[in-house]
C-alpha cells in the first residue's frame, strides 16, 4: 500500500479490521467481543511512570490485535505463502489507530 489513507484510515488493512471489528462484516457478536476485549484491556492498564499517563492505547492496541490474529489463524495450517501474505497485511493494520477509535467508542458508551 501507499503512504495514503483509506476511508479516513491509514491503509486499506487497518480500515478492513476496522469493519471486522465494528461486527459490519461479521455481526452483533463481534462487535460486542471487540468492546469486551477492550474494556478487558483497560481493566490490565497501568501507570507507566515515564510518560506520566496510562497504558491504555498500548494494551488496548496489543489485545486486538491478539484476538484478531488468533481468530484469523485457520486450524493445522501449515506456514506458507497464504501465512505469509496474511502476516504481512496484519503487520500493516495500525493497531493504534484502531485502539484510539475503540477507546473513545467505549468510553461514548460509558457515558451514554
Amino acid at each position: 500500500m501507499t503512504d495514503s489513507t483509506y476511508n479516513g484510515w491509514t491503509n486499506y488493512e487497518t480500515w478492513a479490521v476496522g469493519m471486522w471489528l465494528d461486527g459490519n462484516y461479521t455481526g452483533q457478536e463481534t462487535y460486542e467481543q471487540t468492546i469486551e476485549t477492550v474494556r478487558d484491556a483497560l481493566a490490565r492498564s497501568t501507570f507507566n511512570v515515564l510518560s506520566g499517563q496510562m497504558n491504555d492505547r498500548y494494551e488496548v492496541s496489543q489485545a486486538l490485535k491478539t484476538w484478531v490474529r488468533e481468530e484469523n489463524e485457520p486450524d493445522g495450517f501449515t506456514p506458507g505463502l497464504t501465512d505469509d501474505l496474511l502476516g504481512a497485511a496484519f503487520d500493516s493494520v495500525n493497531w493504534y489507530e484502531l485502539a484510539d477509535a475503540w477507546i473513545e467508542n467505549v468510553a461514548e458508551q460509558a457515558t451514554a
